[in-house]
């Protein structure tokens, strides 16, 4: 198979899914998924979507759309946008988790990133902790692209994962009770 193939077939999958999702919500309204599946349920699926979907850049952008169609339909946007922001923590971990694990393999395979590397470790390690930290809550808050570009660069860095996991951790919940309550808002 090309690569062309490849790539028109995945682009062909990701736009038939969406389509998929839009034609769903077009004839299975919101109100009456929370009425048929309950509340609680809704959480559930909240945060099965928000540990799935947070794991890649193009699946982000279906599960803040139905983040923003369940709030919408009624549910509370308080629980569920700390139960999404604890499930976009636990897919942020994992993708943290194997972007280290391929740091030795990026770094040993191509010598000509090596530069790029030393100069992007020399930037984070140069800048004083809490406005790392700092930096980490900002973006994963209230930046509108998804976490793992910051991710990698701690990652490929070396950065310790203990030291800025609890501000990632703030960070994720703040954005997605943001997004889940001016969704609910946006509705009345």
């Amino acid at each position: 198979m090309t690569s062309h193939t490849r790539l028109y077939g995945s682009i062909f999958v990701i736009l038939s899914f969406l389509a998929g999702w839009a034609l769903f919500f077009h004839y299975y309204p919101i109100n009456r998924l929370i009425s048929d599946f309950g509340i609680t349920n809704m959480y559930v699926a909240a945060f099965v979507l928000a540990v799935i979907g947070g794991f890649s850049s193009l699946t982000g952008i279906s599960l803040y759309a139905a983040l923003i169609v369940l709030a919408r339909g009624g549910v509370n946007p308080y629980i569920l946008g700390t139960v999404a922001g604890l499930g976009i923590f636990i897919s942020d971990s994992l993708f943290y988790a194997v972007a280290f694990r391929m740091r030795s393999f990026v770094i040993d395979s191509n010598g000509r990133f090596n530069r790029l590397f030393k100069h992007m470790w020399r930037w984070v390690y140069k800048t004083p902790s809490w406005l790392v930290f700092f930096f980490v809550y900002l973006y994963s808050a209230f930046a509108p692209i998804p976490n793992d570009i910051l991710l990698a660069v701690l990652a490929l860095s070396g950065y310790e994962y203990k030291e800025f996991a609890p501000f990632l951790f703030l960070g994720d919940i703040t954005g997605m009770i943001l997004l889940t309550t001016v969704a609910a808002a946006s509705a009345m």
